[in-house]
């Protein structure tokens, strides 16, 4: 009697499922390979004028709703997300101009997303090499970037960190500060970063801006001169365990016999850093 109790609702939701697939298919089904031709041929057209009637096609939420569940809708919805923001900020070599049609946009994604998942897990050999070609080929924005990062990327916070010294070391300055505004935003808290960013704001001799992320990071005292890069480094590690990022404590651990962490800067690290 349990068994047939716990069966007849199961049975039941695939029959409702059923029933509005087929209600679906109906009413909205039949038109999804139309509504994909006419993306194909503005994509293919790509004007200024083409691309605004797929934002406006998009921007339409009663529309949307009804296909957002098939992936070319889903994937296109995101493209044009990039696309708005690329285009609101004058990026003229834009996500629109890598594939003229859906199915193209849809294989450049998924690429995309492979080539990070690669990385991220160590799969494979040279991931980095793979991911800095793909991003030159395919002339890939920070805005796209970012997205990736909060729609594919399985451990955002790791990643965000390696892509940051990936884009550092090639000299891809755009990108690299837009990992570090990707941190700032969803894993705030990290001093180390917050220099970085004042850095590249003194760079760019943007003063009140590098002052503001100056201010962040407290003033060591004077027994604890010479210590500012263990000190960031270690709050780092701090932050990562507050975020519980895998292996971060064991990280902690070593780093502090490693080198030999003292009482004072234990303590100096505890009043100031906000770890729960």
């Amino acid at each position: 009697m349990a068994e047939a109790t716990e069966y007849k609702p199961t049975e039941q939701d695939a029959l409702e499922e059923e029933i509005r697939e087929r209600e679906w298919q109906e009413t909205w089904g039949k038109d999804a390979g139309l509504y994909i031709q006419k993306m194909d041929a503005l994509l293919a057209e790509g004007t200024r004028e083409t691309r605004m009637q797929l934002l406006a096609m998009f921007s339409n939420s009663d529309f949307f709703e009804h296909y957002r569940q098939v992936d070319e809708f889903a994937i296109m919805f995101v493209v044009l997300s990039i696309y708005q923001m690329e285009d609101s900020e004058g990026i003229t070599e834009t996500i629109l101009n890598q594939a003229d049609t859906v199915a193209g946009l849809m294989d450049c994604m998924f690429e995309f997303k492979m080539i990070l998942y690669r990385l991220d897990f160590a799969v494979g050999g040279e991931n980095e090499e793979e991911l800095l070609s793909f991003l030159q080929e395919h002339s890939v924005s920070p805005y796209w970037m970012k997205v990736m990062m909060t729609t594919c990327v399985m451990r955002p916070l790791s990643m965000a960190l390696k892509l940051a010294d990936i884009f550092n070391a090639a000299r891809m300055v755009q990108l690299h500060f837009s990992m570090l505004e990707f941190l700032e935003e969803y894993y705030p808290g990290s001093w180390r970063n917050a220099a970085k960013i004042a850095e590249a704001f003194h760079k760019n001799a943007q003063e009140d801006e590098e002052r503001q992320y100056r201010d962040r990071l407290p003033e060591l005292p004077e027994q604890l001169q010479g210590q500012e890069t263990v000190m960031l480094k270690l709050q780092e590690l701090l932050w990562k365990v507050q975020y519980r990022e895998m292996g971060a404590d064991r990280e902690t651990v070593f780093f502090v016999k490693e080198n030999m962490v003292s009482d004072n800067l234990w303590e100096f690290l505890m009043r100031h850093c906000e770890v729960s």
